[in-house]
């Protein structure tokens, strides 16, 4: 019996060395030479060095990058999710602390003029969304007038060409399009103020409990001492 209780222990320690060694993929739903796929990219190698945990930025389309986290063999952890995410992904454990809180921001064409009140204030207007946005499909469930695309810059190209008259995003994915020559000519301006704002969360499969824990304290760590916001405020 000894023995057995000796060799439990070897193996729970040998479990518990792996998971700290190994590299985890975390998937970000941004094109990897994206300007804010970089600054998760800078965040992340701060919060390993801080919890001295080895997680990788990987980029992957949001619906097959969720296929993905809930197989547990390439994907591991996603970056930063709403609340929401983990409803229907209940092998997935939230990290406590937002991973960013964002002003979500309705942009449409200069021609277009409304008052936004609420979410219901939009519900006659036709929206487009990157598909697998957890909070379009949360406020939009029954919208007979939302359609899916691929990307920021698609949802954008639609907008532009006046195939939809409103795009809710968020400045720290769309201001590097909206600056680039294409949409420079593009008619596209931002309602102010913003919609809302919402905590982003990053998830981790259930199998890296204590990956989480160490994520968490450092990245309360980064916030506290000021190098979280010279990441995320940080200029080309």
């Amino acid at each position: 019996m000894k023995n057995f209780y000796i060799l439990k222990l070897i193996s729970l320690m040998t479990l518990s060395f792996t998971l700290n060694a190994q590299t985890l993929n975390m998937v970000f739903s941004e094109k990897e030479d994206a300007d804010i796929f970089k600054k998760a990219q800078r965040l992340i190698e701060k919060i390993n060095k801080r919890a001295n945990i080895n997680i990788k930025l990987v980029s992957m389309p949001r619906k097959r990058a969720e296929v993905e986290l809930l197989k547990n063999k390439y994907i591991h952890a996603t970056f930063a999710r709403i609340k929401e995410f983990q409803k229907n992904n209940a092998d997935l454990i939230m990290v406590e602390e937002p991973i960013a809180r964002i002003p979500l921001i309705i942009y449409t064409h200069k021609t277009l003029n409304f008052t936004v009140s609420s979410w219901n204030s939009l519900k006659e207007f036709k929206i487009v969304y990157v598909r697998g946005t957890t909070y379009i499909e949360k406020y939009f469930k029954n919208h007979r007038k939302l359609h899916a695309l691929t990307s920021e810059k698609q949802a954008f190209r639609f907008l532009a060409a006046k195939r939809a008259d409103i795009f809710i995003s968020t400045p720290l994915l769309s201001k590097s399009i909206l600056d680039s020559k294409e949409f420079e000519e593009s008619g596209i301006k931002a309602l102010t103020p913003p919609l809302k704002f919402i905590d982003t969360h990053s998830f981790f499969n259930k199998d890296y409990k204590d990956i989480v824990k160490k994520y968490n304290k450092a990245l309360l760590s980064l916030k506290k001492d000021g190098s979280y916001y010279d990441v995320v405020y940080e200029e080309k």
